[in-house]
């Protein structure tokens, strides 16, 4: 059986949004969630959570929405992560622009050594469709869906445009 990791969103709310993908995919993989130590304790502590990463085993599929893919990036460069498929949700365009962070190479060099699909909302408060196509260019695979919430709840339809990615 295939290996899968899924990380959340930073909010606790993301809580039922990884039991809820985790649940998609638990009879087909192996199913990973990464549950972040803020949402039970409310201290969060970036490198506690990028060092989860180096637990896992390789061979695997990462679904990551919001700060997950921040923390999967750092997982990546430490060599922690060695997946075949890597799935982003509601990539953070405000947070990475708020906070001065240039992703846009590790997203390319991610691109040229896996499979990477990133899906986004249309109207995404943190970064809509259009903006984020136009930070990471044309070579990047870019899924628009409707939503303007962040929230990446309408599961049906992710899971279909994840299976399509990976099967």
């Amino acid at each position: 059986m295939k290996n899968m990791v899924i990380l959340g969103g930073y909010s606790n709310k993301n809580i039922a949004w990884v039991d809820k993908i985790s649940s998609l995919y638990k009879d087909k993989y192996n199913v990973n969630v990464i549950k972040y130590n803020h949402w039970y304790n409310g201290d969060f502590n970036l490198d506690d959570e990028v060092e989860k990463l180096s637990k896992l085993k390789d061979n695997y599929i990462v679904i990551a929405k919001s700060i997950g893919t921040y923390i999967t990036l750092l997982g990546l460069a430490k060599n922690y992560l060695n997946p075949k498929y890597v799935i982003f949700m509601g990539h953070p365009l405000l947070m990475y622009k708020e906070d001065s962070i240039d992703v846009k190479d590790d997203i390319k060099n991610l691109n040229e050594n896996t499979n990477l699909l990133i899906i986004q909302q249309e109207n995404d408060k943190i970064g809509g469709y259009d903006e984020v196509k136009k930070e990471l260019g044309n070579d990047i695979l870019i899924k628009k869906i409707d939503g303007n919430d962040h929230a990446y709840d309408n599961y049906d339809e992710i899971k279909n445009i994840i299976d399509d990615f990976i099967n």
